[in-house]
């Protein structure tokens, strides 16, 4: 069974000026990404049911996060305002897990939620972004 590994992965954002993304940024240092894409459901159970609930399908979200090493020699290439992936913008997103034979690739527009940033004082200065998914997720 081949398994595929992010050793290639990365992580690219457009922000969104008048409405329409600008050219791509690659995100350097990324060493983890996530994406949770879930669905809810409307519960139907009625009293002829004997006792087992029922549920149909409504509607579907998605949200994540990515996160790294802040790279400081490469300005704007990691999330700040230059790159428009301040919490409170919009964007597209696209996560890549690669491992140079095999690529999947997740997609799609997004509002920026949150920005964590970490500095121990005996590792590095690194970054959590988090986003939310407004429309379809692209998986491919």
């Amino acid at each position: 069974m081949a398994r595929l590994t992010g050793t290639q992965g990365t992580a690219t954002v457009d922000k969104m000026v008048g409405g329409a993304p600008t050219t791509p940024t690659l995100i350097l240092g990324v060493t983890n990404w996530s994406i949770d894409y879930v669905g809810s459901t409307a519960e139907t159970t009625g009293m002829d049911d004997s006792g087992v609930k029922s549920f149909l399908p409504t509607t579907t979200e998605w949200s994540g996060s990515f996160e790294g090493h802040w790279e400081s020699t490469a300005a704007p290439y990691f999330p700040t305002a230059a790159t428009g992936m301040m919490p409170g913008q919009s964007g597209t997103i696209t996560l890549v897990a690669s491992d140079g034979t095999t690529t999947v690739t997740c997609a799609g527009e997004t509002v920026y939620t949150g920005l964590s940033l970490t500095t121990p004082s005996d590792g590095t200065f690194d970054y959590t972004f988090s986003f939310q998914g407004t429309g379809a997720l692209s998986i491919t």
